[in-house]
């Protein structure tokens, strides 16, 4: 079974992808509440209407900088799109899967660590989906391993 598994460990690499993709779609949708009914997607913070936020932000957080908040977020808005291009277009190639575990550690330990991201209305959702990510990463990688030594060298394609 795991043989069999292994041959078909491109669709595991589809799910991972699918998987980022996924939250990469939720960066658009509403995420923080704030002032008069307002609301904005992780996205909207980034690139729309952070000063907008401000002082909402200064009023929930302590010492709040743009520049601490601003990173974690910016960075795996890109890294998403270019794990998730990389997981459908080059399934068993070795830097697919690279990409995707910088985007799984950068969200495991961007998101509790980046307090505006503790303010979503979805945040554990977000941590859910890094989750699942990361052990169909971990799936991923084991078999690579596995076709490594058990597969005929024409149905492998790691490096």
């Amino acid at each position: 079974m795991l043989e069999k598994l292994a041959r078909k460990r491109k669709y595991v690499n589809y799910g991972t992808g699918g998987l980022i993709l996924v939250q990469w779609i939720l960066m658009f949708l509403p995420y923080y509440s704030y002032g008069d009914g307002e609301s904005s997607s992780i996205f909207g913070y980034i690139w729309l209407n952070f000063d907008d936020m401000k002082d909402y932000w200064r009023s929930q957080i302590p010492g709040y900088a743009i520049n601490n908040e601003f990173l974690i977020p910016f960075a795996l808005f890109f890294i998403c799109l270019v794990a998730a291009i990389f997981c459908f277009t080059m399934p068993t190639e070795w830097f697919s899967h690279v990409i995707a575990f910088v985007w799984a550690v950068l969200g495991l330990a961007g998101f509790p660590i980046t307090k505006t991201l503790h303010f979503g209305n979805i945040f554990w959702v977000h941590m859910v989906i890094f989750i699942i990510g990361t052990l169909a990463i971990a799936l991923c990688w084991a078999l690579d391993v596995y076709a490594a030594k058990k597969l005929p060298p024409e149905e492998i394609k790691l490096f």
